[in-house]
């Protein structure tokens, strides 16, 4: 059975923070985080475009950004809507058993990334973290 967990650094941060996500696996998968919306939305973050799916395992636990992305200017940073001063946001990581990368070109909320998913006739698991941002 696929299994996939998603942690962050931290569960809330300052407006300009770097979050930092953590991914582990049951078995062998291809992984994607997602930011969603509350209303079903979902933007693919990583990978980014052009980009392979990375292959996590039970052994192989996967951060985002890691050390070279971050050498590569590669940064997840907390950020407060204009006119808020705060804001609860979402992180969907997505673990798929095959490459789902053309599966999800395109795809901008949730029920379709899972729809593509499953009509390809692969197996996935999901995990989310919700965190908030303070702006100073």
């Amino acid at each position: 059975e696929l299994k996939a967990e998603l942690m962050l650094n931290q569960g809330s941060f300052s407006e300009g923070q770097e979050a930092r996500a953590i991914v582990t696996v049951a078995k062998m998968a291809r992984v994607y985080l997602f930011s969603a919306d509350f209303e079903g939305g979902a933007k693919l973050i990583w990978p980014t475009e052009g980009m392979p799916a990375p292959l996590a395992g039970p052994s192989n636990p996967l951060v985002f950004p890691d050390e070279a992305q971050q050498i590569a200017g590669i940064r997840m940073r907390a950020v407060v809507p204009v006119g808020r001063t705060s804001s609860i946001e979402a992180l969907r990581l997505l673990a798929v058993d095959g490459d789902a990368d053309a599966l999800l070109l395109g795809k901008q909320d949730w029920n379709s990334v899972i729809n593509a998913i499953e009509d390809a006739g692969l197996s996935w698991a999901e995990d989310v973290r919700i965190y908030t941002v303070y702006r100073n």
